[in-house]
């Protein structure tokens, strides 16, 4: 038989409230507002529960370049964490199933825990305005309320991510569930209900599986590492804890240099995980870029003298200032010869023009990326083989998932696209990438004018209509 206390404990318990309609109408406003108070509290109590780990943002201390040095360092104990996202025994599946339902290309480097898949059924059987989703395969079991996040995602930035991009983030555990911090922190900021799997659980489980990857492995270092490193720095980033993102940051950047370097890496087919960087570099506010990790310094062009030197910001500046120089020179000099290519397709013309909203407010630095890496191409094209900048840009224009005319096309959708070098070789993709991460290096630190100044001459140079102001004007003003 059921006791007082025990029905007051199993209400105080419940979803539910029972409210004696028979009550006066202050007494019945007092039982609701104590309810939705105790709802309230309860649920800011299990928001804010994973602060209290003292763990919370330290566990990636592992990047090391001995196996010795690895045996060493001493195990965290983690404590005990809300799991929304339950890592359960996966069923294996072939290499021909796995490629078809990540949405990766069959040539691409498959890794040891991107072998492992398991699908998630979902009451939701379309993705984003009513398309079908045959892909909606997760790298271990996962609730509906995945569902519901990866929809959220697609949806929130007014455009429907393709299915290639979305893919790198959801083939590996450690960067799925550093996805997951990530998505589910913009849905806390702006949606107007609270996501049932928590951004700190999330981000948890992603150090755990990569501190349990750097034990096992540390100098075998696969694309999922790298991208969920990036995540969590981006993630960090977002929230303002400098010191943690630092921490990644470093992480990060250690691992580059223990898979070769950047370039390297790249010329290695890994272009997948090294998009990823240059879209960290271009949304940060970094002090340092990736492309100084590069054999390669200045424009491709290697100098064994100084193979060892690491250059400077006003060893940037420079670059950047020769680098707009070469666009004002070719604008200026004949247009006869610079008459090519002056149609740009209307997909990258709405994205450049797309105006960024509260919520979007690093789209403004994916964009400029795009623009210098276009920039790049046309500059190394001109003036011997303009129509291979022609090619390219037909090239970007003609993907599939670009002919829908109805698509609106985000910033770091159209970043992926072109660094995916569509026509260019891997020497060519590796010194645009590296250009565009210094050059950005030092596009974060311009103040309002030059910068606006710099976008206008990068559109004027690639004849995307941008800005009414003379040539002269911007050249003045970035000055």
């Amino acid at each position: 038989m059921t006791t007082q206390w025990q029905a007051k404990s199993q209400a105080a318990r419940s979803e539910f409230i029972f409210v004696d309609t028979k009550l006066k109408r202050d007494a019945f406003k007092e039982v609701v507002k104590v309810n939705a108070m105790r709802k309230l509290h309860n649920r800011r109590q299990r928001h804010q529960s994973s602060h209290l780990y003292p763990t919370k943002g330290g566990e990636l201390q592992l990047w090391i370049q001995s196996t010795a040095q690895s045996k060493s360092t001493p195990k965290r104990e983690y404590p005990e964490i809300r799991q929304h996202v339950v890592n359960h025994p996966v069923t294996t599946c072939n290499e021909a199933d796995q490629h078809a339902s990540m949405g990766t290309p069959a040539g691409s480097v498959a890794t040891p825990e991107t072998v492992s898949c398991v699908s998630s059924y979902s009451p939701y059987n379309r993705l984003g305005a009513g398309r079908c989703d045959p892909f909606r395969q997760y790298p271990y079991q996962t609730s509906h309320y995945v569902d519901r996040l990866v929809d959220y995602y697609v949806n929130s930035r007014g455009c429907l991510l393709s299915i290639e991009l979305l893919s790198l983030y959801r083939a590996d555990p450690a960067s799925f569930s550093s996805f997951l911090a990530v998505v589910s922190t913009q849905f806390s900021a702006t949606g107007s209900l609270h996501p049932a799997i928590f951004p700190d659980e999330a981000e948890s489980q992603a150090l755990r599986l990569l501190n349990g990857r750097l034990e096992n492995s540390p100098l075998i270092l696969h694309e999922g590492t790298f991208l969920a490193i990036a995540l969590i720095a981006y993630l960090e980033e977002c929230r303002g804890n400098r010191a943690t993102a630092d921490l990644h940051w470093n992480g990060l950047k250690k691992a580059i240099q223990v898979k070769g370097g950047l370039q390297k890496m790249i010329l290695r087919k890994e272009v997948y995980a090294a998009v990823f960087w240059i879209e960290l570099v271009a949304n940060t506010s970094r002090d340092c870029c990736l492309g100084q990790l590069s054999p390669e310094r200045y424009l491709g062009q290697a100098r064994s003298d100084q193979i060892d030197m690491i250059p400077t910001r006003e060893d940037f500046a420079q670059e950047y200032d020769r680098f707009f120089r070469r666009i004002i020179l070719h604008v200026s000099d004949s247009r006869s010869k610079f008459s090519s290519s002056s149609n740009m397709p209307e997909c990258i013309i709405s994205c450049i023009r797309q105006e960024r909203n509260e919520y979007q407010q690093r789209l403004r630095k994916t964009k400029m990326a795009c623009l210098i890496y276009l920039a790049a191409v046309r500059l190394d094209c001109l003036p011997d083989n303009p129509e291979v900048f022609d090619h390219f840009v037909l090239q970007v224009q003609h993907n599939p998932y670009l002919q829908d005319g109805q698509r609106i096309l985000c910033g770091e959708e159209l970043l992926h696209f072109l660094y995916k070098g569509i026509g260019l070789s891997d020497s060519q993709n590796c010194q645009f990438s590296c250009l565009l991460s210094r050059l950005m290096c030092v596009t974060r630190a311009l103040p309002e004018d030059e910068w606006d100044a710099s976008f206008g001459i990068l559109s004027y140079f690639l004849s995307i209509p941008y800005d009414t102001s003379p040539l002269h004007e911007l050249v003045n003003n970035w000055q």
